[in-house]
């Protein structure tokens, strides 16, 4: 089965901060609206993420 973008993204999450797959696919999902399409969008989707993970709870 082929991975998509988001889970791809939260795999690359899980390597960089050690939080569990689906914690890191949850946030990747809830930020992708949020990413206006355009150049490095995954990238930018990718970052928007990695925050929203790392942000305290209720700032976001």
């Amino acid at each position: 089965m082929a991975k998509t973008t988001d889970q791809k993204l939260a795999r690359r999450i899980q390597e960089k901060t050690g939080a569990s797959y689906a914690k890191c696919l949850n946030h990747t999902r809830e930020v992708r609206a949020s990413v206006p399409d355009g150049p490095d969008y995954v990238e930018r989707w990718f970052m928007a993420a990695l925050h929203a993970l790392n942000a305290p709870r209720g700032s976001r």
